[in-house]
């Protein structure tokens, strides 16, 4: 469940995020957060910490641009209070262009989410 990015994010080459990534079969949508009338967006999400995240992205975004997060848990999640999807403000700060045409987009969040760590903990917990 846990992944290690060696690939080079934006131009440095360098991992910009310090926090631990872990992959999660999660459903992720993304709006321009405080443009009203846009619709939610659904893509895919790559990996995610508690600070950030990585996510395919079907359009090119400008880098610094606020967008909403709406991340929905996986279905396997054991309590349906940590079943809720989670809205999330945050900044774009890199995307990759990929093969298929879309972008890997990474961004940070707002604040740290301690709750993306508890997910891991109670699907491991699980699965053990």
């Amino acid at each position: 469940m846990h992944t290690t990015f060696d690939q080079a994010e934006g131009t440095t080459g360098k991992d910009r995020r310090r926090s631990e990534r872990y992959n999660l079969d999660c459903k992720v949508q993304w709006k321009p957060k405080d443009v009203a009338g846009t619709q939610w967006r659904d893509e895919s999400l790559l990996d995610i910490s508690v600070s950030g995240a990585a996510f395919t992205c079907a359009e090119e975004i400008a880098t610094g641009t606020r967008i909403t997060l709406k991340i929905t848990p996986p279905e396997v999640m054991p309590d349906a209070i940590m079943a809720q999807p989670v809205l999330i403000h945050c900044v774009l700060r890199n995307q990759l262009p990929l093969e298929n045409g879309k972008f890997r987009s990474g961004v940070e969040f707002d604040r740290v989410y301690f709750l993306f760590a508890e997910w891991i903990r109670l699907l491991q917990a699980k699965s053990n």
